[in-house]
């Protein structure tokens, strides 16, 4: 496996120094990934609850 080397040895590492460049966040972190995953969990939670399927929610 390759060494990952800073700031992407981990998320937390990646964001602060994307805030502290003004560097844009890309990939699971960027927030039209980050909003798309927390749909599908929205959407989750909501069709456990109502024991159905349900379309995306937002």
């Amino acid at each position: 496996m390759d060494e990952l080397h800073a700031p992407h040895q981990d998320p937390v590492q990646y964001l602060v120094h994307c805030i502290r460049t003004g560097e844009a966040v890309r990939g699971p972190l960027s927030p039209e990934i980050s909003w798309i995953g927390q749909q599908i969990v929205d959407s989750a939670v909501l069709s456990a609850r109502e024991k159905r399927t349900v379309p995306l929610v937002g």
